[in-house]
C-alpha cells in the first residue's frame, strides 16, 4: 500500500512511502509525528507505528497478544497521545473487548468487555 500526502493548498498529491500491508483504521498522533494502524506484515499481526518525519517502514509497536483469536483492530490515540485504545480478544473468546496500551506498546489493560465487536469512532479523544 502506498501512503500519499495531499497538499490542501493546491490539491496535488505526493507518494510518501510504501508499506508492506494494507493499513486498517489509521490514526494520527496528536502531535502529527506518526500514524498508528492495525495490519499484518512479515513481522506479524498487530499495531504498527509509521514515523511521518522519516517515512521509515512501520515498526511493530504491539504484536498480536492472542494468536488464533481476533487480532488488535481499530487503534486510536487518546490521553493526548499517551495511550492507545484498540479492539481485540481476551484470548479465550472472539468477543469484543477494548484494551489500552501506552504509546510504546506496553502496560496492556482491559478497558471494557463487550459480547460483540466494537467499532471505535473518535472515542476517548
Amino acid at each position: 500500500s502506498i501512503i500519499t500526502i495531499l497538499n490542501p493548498d493546491d490539491g496535488t498529491t505526493q507518494d510518501f512511502t510504501t508499506i508492506p500491508t494494507r493499513p486498517r483504521s489509521m490514526d494520527f498522533a496528536p502531535d502529527g509525528g506518526d500514524i498508528i494502524f492495525a495490519g499484518n506484515t512479515g513481522m506479524g499481526q498487530g499495531i504498527y507505528r509509521l514515523e511521518l518525519t522519516s517515512g521509515s517502514q512501520p515498526l511493530l509497536l504491539f504484536p498480536n497478544p492472542t494468536p488464533g483469536f481476533t487480532p488488535p483492530r481499530q487503534p486510536h490515540y487518546y490521553d493526548n497521545g499517551n495511550r492507545i485504545v484498540y479492539h481485540g480478544s481476551d484470548g479465550m473468546t472472539n468477543s469484543g473487548n477494548l484494551w489500552t496500551i501506552d504509546a510504546n506498546g506496553n502496560d496492556r489493560q482491559l478497558l471494557l468487555s463487550f459480547g460483540q465487536p466494537v467499532f471505535l469512532l473518535d472515542v476517548l479523544r
